[in-house]
């Protein structure tokens, strides 16, 4: 079975955002944290709106997205894009600015949202060793 010494990666599921010559990042999507939802999030960053909708549920977990920069909020979303979105996939984009969170709740939001805090980087060639010391399993991205 994969074993990393680091306890945040036991069990972690990480949706690698971005692969390339120079590393990887990624976001840890099944780590909840602790008494953190969404909405504390926004109550938090006061981002409130009159066109919420209350069968729109905001109880869902922040997630600990990784050991670096905990307190950097990462969404993972279906379309659509917003000013800092990056497209991972044709069904998954990723966004840091506060817009994507202002539609929370609203019936623009997008169908699929996953809100986590931190993330988690290797550098040139650490992943792919991980890879090969059985440190993790790998997927093809769903």
């Amino acid at each position: 079975m994969p074993a990393l010494q680091d306890p945040i990666f036991r069990r972690a599921v990480v949706y690698i955002c971005e692969y390339n010559e120079d590393g990887a990042m990624g976001i840890i999507i099944n780590k909840p944290l602790e008494n953190l939802q969404v909405e504390g999030i926004l109550d938090k960053l006061k981002i409130t709106t009159e066109e919420r909708l209350p069968e729109i549920r905001l109880d869902k977990a922040v997630m600990l997205g990784g050991p670096l920069a905990e307190d950097r909020g990462f969404i993972l979303h279906t379309p659509p894009v917003f000013s800092s979105s990056i497209r991972i996939s044709d069904n998954t984009v990723i966004t840091t600015s506060r817009d994507v969170l202002e539609t929370l709740g609203t019936a623009n939001q997008p169908s699929e949202v996953l809100v986590a805090l931190g993330y988690a980087s290797w550098e040139k060639g650490q992943l792919e060793q991980e890879i090969l010391d059985n440190a993790w399993l790998t997927a093809p991205r769903i």
